[in-house]
């Protein structure tokens, strides 16, 4: 009779499988399919002057470099969570600012500031950035639920060309039937 299980145990057992059943069958995340991301979610608008623009490409710069440095150490094999954090938060700062010049270029230009915002994001650090991205993504070190508000920029970074990361409303412009990102 030693073996046997009380009620409490065996009723706190029974409650411990039912809220992992609840947790793995309730609203699952959506499945992140990044090349089917068209596009990328534009900030609210505002009107913004060259000298701003500028700024937030200079900001950019530094972020990108930030995010680039922060890869490559995640990239080079070992990384933790505090390494796996400053990826995360300069990547979406990078990410970010990309967003934020890119929209102010179409704002400001139409579709000639989106063909400047792509020659201007086409450098090679940008390039190898992308590509250290995709990387880590492939290995499972890049999750991009980590980057909610920037799931839709990382995308078109790892998967599409520079020419490819325009706000949805360019994209809707362009082709108003066409769906801007799948999750």
């Amino acid at each position: 009779m030693a073996n046997r299980l009380s009620m409490p145990v065996l009723y706190g057992i029974c409650m411990g499988l039912g809220l992992a059943v609840m947790g793995q069958s309730g609203n699952p995340r959506p499945a992140f399919e990044p090349e089917l991301v068209q596009c990328f979610k534009s900030p609210a608008a505002s009107s913004t002057s060259t000298s701003e623009t500028a700024s937030k490409m200079i900001k950019a710069s530094i972020a990108r470099r930030a995010a680039r440095d922060a890869a490559r150490a995640c990239q080079s094999g070992w990384c933790d969570n505090r390494m796996r954090y400053n990826m995360n938060y300069n990547l979406a700062h990078y990410l970010a600012e990309r967003r934020a010049v890119t929209t102010d270029l179409y704002r400001s230009e139409g579709d000639a500031g989106l063909a400047k915002a792509a020659q201007l994001f086409s450098t090679p650090d940008d390039v190898k950035l992308a590509s250290d991205a995709a990387s880590l993504y492939a290995k499972g070190r890049l999750d991009p639920a980590e980057l909610q508000d920037e799931r839709d920029a990382l995308a078109l970074v790892m998967m599409k060309s520079a020419d490819s990361f325009k706000p949805c409303v360019a994209l809707h412009r362009s082709s108003p039937n066409v769906a801007p990102y799948v999750y």
